[in-house]
């Protein structure tokens, strides 16, 4: 197809001004731009750019080419990210004039005028920041109106990839509870919380003060102080404009222009991805932490669980290769490096009075925002107790603890080659809730008893109280090996497989615990939840049913069955199961049971 003809305007050939940007990086360079017959020939004014030519029909811009406009902003389809300013009066119209199809813009946000003029002084206040080097991306962030910046947070939330909102009504009352606390003199602060479904253990900020938590990290969190320490963290790094400043470095400034002002993507097409990627240093990890720690401090939250979110997620640092895509990974320590120095800090602030973020009904609505499993599955035989059902020791309860911690003490010290001494001593810690000194002594009981199948899965069942799976099911592998007749491994390794959706190991797993050990009740509470999980129904039901036949007073059944005849619409029913689990003595379930009842509109 012969190409259009191109009516050049009729003036005489001249150079304009432009600024060029390669959407890549902060840095822009000044060029000189002539309109040939095919397109705008761009040469660097300092021999620091090989001329280019933008092609007229690969064109886009921020606004319609007419008679008034001066100031614009040039995208082309050849070099994706790329942005050109010119501000040179009459460029506009001898532009149209060589490409007519520009005369009407694709992309126009509302109200571009004033946005334009704001695009002009902040490219003035900008280029001194550049000439003077003056810790450019934070300047420059630091220039933008809070308008833009919001207007920029929402660009970066659309382009995430596989963008599914949680927003279930109790999860999202948890998270206004939350926020009131950390918050309390901003009314609109729930909005700024977004949670994904993601499978990726993660968190941060996006420019206008928006905060992206993931799925799994409010699922690996142990309680709702070590969220609320997340929180307040990817807050401070809001409040400090790192997220604005990152995106400045990674793209350019003037990418970030073109979409505030014109709604075209640009270079921004990938912004959600790279904040969800992005490392800070450890200055602005830094500024975020002293954000965080006043923040929960003016809450009456303690910050020591922060910490303790990290130390728990440490397993998950480096994964093997091969089982990357197979186990949740943790991208919080790549994005937020937890240094020593930074954990010992959070640990090390001064006792205050403080209470919990959330009462445990809101804590398990908040875990359930995205939907899936009303409650965590039942710790495993030996594991201790929930990690979420941490309350503080009476004086009378420490006192005992430390004597019989030294009672085991003084045994390892009298025989520090027994095996059994140390795993004895894990147990204790464990019952105080203190897994990272538990799983030292087992590791030593391990080490001393290399054959020992019990040790192995005591260690596993400590690994998944971790959130590290990888290990976890190493260690009931091993286990299984080394005594392929106890039916617990077995039993433990199929969770594992079942919370990593590898339903037909599970079921493997779990077939294989109850052909050792028909009436155990774990295997067939997590066969159900196979079941559950495929929405095989009846068969879910028949396992949730032998149990309760066998055990009256087994909450956790109650409540999965609740859901089950929730989910088939047996609204009745489901009622009925979810206050057996609740009135049930010294039930886990019942947080869990008690939101499902208020969701459903039924009284305890």
């Amino acid at each position: 197809m012969p190409k259009p003809s191109i009516s050049m305007p009729s003036e005489p050939k001249r150079t304009y001004a432009g600024r060029l940007t390669d959407g890549r990086t902060a840095r822009s360079i000044e060029v000189d731009l002539t309109l040939t017959r095919d397109g705008v020939r761009i040469s660097g004014r300092h021999h620091d750019h090989a001329p280019a030519i933008w092609l007229y029909d690969g064109l886009t811009t921020n606004v319609p080419l007419r008679t008034g406009v001066s100031d614009i902003v040039l995208a082309t389809r050849a070099m994706p990210g790329a942005t050109l300013f010119v501000a040179e009066p009459g460029f506009a119209i001898a532009l149209k004039a060589a490409a007519p199809q520009l005369g009407v813009a694709a992309n126009r946000l509302e109200g571009l005028r004033p946005g334009l003029a704001a695009g002009a002084a902040v490219f003035s206040i900008a280029a001194a920041v550049f000439a003077f080097d003056l810790s450019p991306s934070k300047g420059i962030a630091s220039l933008m109106p809070q308008k833009a910046r919001q207007t920029l947070g929402e660009s970066v939330l659309r382009s995430l990839p596989s963008r599914t909102v949680c927003d279930a009504e109790p999860g999202r009352r948890a998270v206004q509870a939350l926020m009131q606390r950390l918050a309390p003199d901003d009314p609109g602060s729930a909005a700024r919380i977004v949670v994904l479904d993601w499978n990726i253990v993660n968190a941060f900020a996006v420019p206008g003060g928006r905060v992206v938590l993931t799925r799994a990290i409010i699922q690996r969190a142990a309680n709702a102080d070590e969220l609320a320490g997340v929180v307040a963290h990817e807050l401070g790094h809001g409040a400090e404009l790192h997220p604005e400043a990152g995106l400045v470095r990674s793209v350019g400034f003037w990418a970030l222009i073109q979409m505030i002002f014109t709604g075209t993507p640009g270079a921004l097409g990938n912004a959600g991805q790279i904040l969800a990627q992005l490392a800070y240093s450890r200055t602005a990890e830094r500024e975020a932490d002293d954000y965080a720690l006043a923040m929960l401090k003016r809450a009456g939250i303690s910050p020591k669980p922060f910490a303790g979110l990290f130390r728990r997620l440490e397993g998950n640092r480096n994964p093997a290769p091969s089982s990357r895509s197979r186990y949740a990974p943790s991208d919080l320590f790549s994005t937020h490096p937890a240094t020593p120095e930074r954990i010992a800090k959070i640990e090390g602030q001064p006792a205050y009075p403080t209470t919990s973020a959330l009462d445990a009904t809101q804590w398990q609505a908040l875990r359930q925002i995205c939907g899936g499993d009303l409650v965590v599955p039942p710790p495993l035989p030996s594991a201790g107790r929930e990690p979420d059902a941490t309350p503080q020791p009476s004086t009378a309860k420490q006192a005992e603890f430390e004597r019989k911690l030294d009672m085991a003490s003084g045994r390892v010290a009298a025989q520090p080659n027994e095996p059994f001494n140390y795993r004895a001593r894990a147990m204790i810690y464990l019952d105080n809730n203190m897994v990272i000194e538990a799983l030292a002594d087992l590791d030593r009981a391990v080490e001393l008893a290399p054959r020992h199948a019990g040790y192995r899965n005591d260690r596993g069942n400590l690994h998944f109280r971790k959130g590290d799976y990888a290990r976890a099911l190493t260690d009931y592998s091993d286990s299984i090996r080394l005594n392929p007749q106890a039916p617990l491994p077995y039993a433990a390794r199929g969770v594992v497989h079942r919370l990593e959706k590898r339903y037909d190991d599970a079921m493997k797993d779990f077939e294989a615990a109850l052909a050792i050990s028909p009436r155990f009740d774990y295997a067939q509470l997590n066969r159900g939840l196979v079941h559950r999980d495929r929405e095989q129904w009846p068969l879910a039901l028949a396992d949730f049913n032998a149990i309760i036949d066998r055990n009256p007073s087994h909450p956790s059944a109650y409540t999965y069955r609740g859901a089950v005849h929730e989910k088939t619409g047996e609204r009745d029913k489901a009622i009925a199961d979810y206050r057996k689990a609740i009135s049930t003595p010294g039930s886990t379930n019942a947080a869990a049971a008690r939101a499902r009842l208020t969701a459903l509109g039924a009284a305890p």
